[in-house]
């Protein structure tokens, strides 16, 4: 097992930043596509100055002979209020590819109905004085989910002028959410769901984020 070196400089950035690049860089054993590496855990500083460090690590590889220069790019963007809508909707593509039709139904029924509620919390703390705290326990205990998409955001969108969801996306999000009722209750969905429903559901979901996020920008309200 050959053992060698890789660099990597890290140059810091702002949590406000839209994104930060971190490029790693040096020889390393060269190895067939199914190889893979690890990094040291006690990875030390070798330089560093103003703005920008540089690490060293050792990188133990399988296989191959000799060395060859890597480089690897790490993009990322910060952390925002919509990161739990977001993680859900990567929960029900995963769902989808690994075949499992139905766990994928749940995840993206979430996805869409944290981004709806997000949006009439912060629609109605911004138009009215009422406080955090009623505001939060109104649309839990009173105008739950299921009123929110059936009749708040139909209702909201026709007296603001708003262009209502299209009506193939509101089907796909009431079917999904009647489906996550059923599974809740029962374990099974309320209908047979094969690969193409799925995925018209999940899409249905993506794209109700989507819809949100435009009358999140329409209404004036702070982007995520």
């Amino acid at each position: 097992m050959s053992c060698s070196w890789a660099t990597w400089a890290t140059r810091p950035t702002s949590s406000s930043s839209a994104s930060a690049a971190t490029t790693w860089s040096g020889p390393t054993s060269s190895s067939s596509a199914r190889s893979t590496a690890t990094t040291s855990s006690a990875a030390r500083s070798v330089h560093r100055s103003p703005g920008l460090e540089q690490r060293k690590v050792l990188i133990y590889g399988r296989g191959g002979s000799g060395e060859t220069d890597i480089n690897i790019s790490f993009v990322w963007t910060p952390r925002s209020k919509d990161d739990a809508s977001w993680e859900s909707i990567v929960d029900a593509f995963e769902a989808l590819n690994a075949g499992d039709y139905l766990d994928a139904l749940v995840p993206a029924n979430v996805a869409f109905e944290v981004r709806l509620g997000r949006l009439f919390n912060d629609l109605i703390r911004a138009k009215t004085s009422i406080g955090k705290e009623r505001v939060a326990s109104f649309l839990s205990d009173g105008a739950t989910y299921g009123h929110q998409l059936d009749v708040l955001l139909p209702f909201v969108c026709a007296v603001l002028a708003l262009p209502q969801v299209p009506e193939s996306v509101a089907l796909g999000l009431k079917n999904l959410k009647k489906h996550r009722n059923s599974l809740a209750h029962t374990g099974e969905p309320y209908k047979p769901v094969d690969k193409d429903e799925a995925v018209r559901l999940a899409v249905s979901a993506v794209l109700g984020c989507v819809y949100v996020d435009f009358l999140r920008k329409r209404l004036g309200l702070e982007q995520a």
